[in-house]
């Protein structure tokens, strides 16, 4: 593993996983999730943490929105299907 796949915060050390998420080998925590909850408070159920530019490394505050499963399941199929026909764009993210 490389140094840049460790990224130390919050007390805790993590680790670029396959799937491209830094998580805890610890905690079992992500680190965007972490990040979010160290900013905004808990994440209520129903809710994920979404990095706005896609890259999953980038776990900077400002790179991270919260949104409703829901939500962010309907903005990834209407990106990869292009398009959602009659799709009310109103997504919330907050």
């Amino acid at each position: 593993m490389k140094k840049k796949d460790i990224v130390r915060a919050y007390g805790d050390k993590f680790y670029l996983r396959n799937h491209g998420y830094y998580s805890s080998n610890i905690t079992g925590r992500y680190l965007h999730r972490v990040v979010w909850e160290e900013n905004n408070g808990e994440i209520a159920d129903g809710f994920i943490v979404h990095h706005i530019d896609g890259d999953t490394k980038n776990n900077n505050i400002s790179n991270l929105a919260l949104m409703s499963k829901s939500d962010h399941m309907k903005m990834h199929y209407a990106e990869n299907s292009g398009g959602l026909r009659g799709y009310n764009e109103s997504i919330s993210i907050r």
